[in-house]
């Protein structure tokens, strides 16, 4: 199984946009999130946006498309 988590900062605010993807036997789920800092310090709250199954073929030039954005990425087997 496979697992890929990107980020990107926000320009104007503290915290980031999630994205993750990971794969399980019969397709790709992807979870949209915004992470924002939580009152302790170093930790952060998600907010799920979003979440879908796509195909390995899409899941790919999504990700291909992220990364042109500007999104860091972790890849995880």
């Amino acid at each position: 199984m496979t697992f890929v988590e990107m980020k990107r900062k926000f320009k104007f605010k503290d915290g980031y946009t999630r994205i993750t993807m990971e794969e399980n036997p019969f397709a790709i789920k992807i979870k949209h999130s915004l992470c924002y800092p939580a009152m302790e310090e170093g930790k952060f709250v998600e907010y799920v946006q979003n979440t879908y199954e796509v195909k390995k073929d899409e899941a790919n030039s999504l990700f291909l498309k992220y990364k042109k954005q500007g999104f860091e990425y972790r890849i995880e087997k």
